[in-house]
């Protein structure tokens, strides 16, 4: 079996830099996936009683037996819409900034004086 090593961008986003966190972060999914040790799971959320989407780790027990342990949970398109991206400079964008700025300069350009 051969192994091809290929670089990888880490792309993060933060407004606090450095931020190497984030890095060690992505870059555990990145090997976990490249040495097959991820998986995604539909869980059952306990407190919701909902099913979930969740990403986890995988790792064979000594009988080769397949164990899987949670690392993290996929948003629904739902969930979403609360979340805003960092700008790299202490603040967040907010897309329905631009949609409202935009109806405010049509409004303003349609009044008559």
């Amino acid at each position: 079996m051969t192994t091809e090593h290929t670089d990888i961008t880490l792309y993060t986003f933060a407004n606090h830099h450095p931020a190497p966190e984030l890095e060690v972060l992505l870059r555990m999914f990145y090997r976990g996936a490249a040495e097959n040790m991820l998986g995604i799971m539909q869980a059952l959320n306990t407190e919701t009683n909902a099913e979930e989407l969740v990403i986890v780790g995988v790792s064979l027990d000594a009988s080769g037996n397949t164990q899987c342990y949670p690392l993290a949970t996929l948003l629904s398109k739902e969930q979403t819409p609360k979340y805003r991206s960092p700008d790299g400079k202490g603040g967040w964008f907010d897309p329905n900034a631009e949609v409202a700025d935009a109806v405010a300069e049509e409004t303003d350009g349609n009044r008559s004086e």
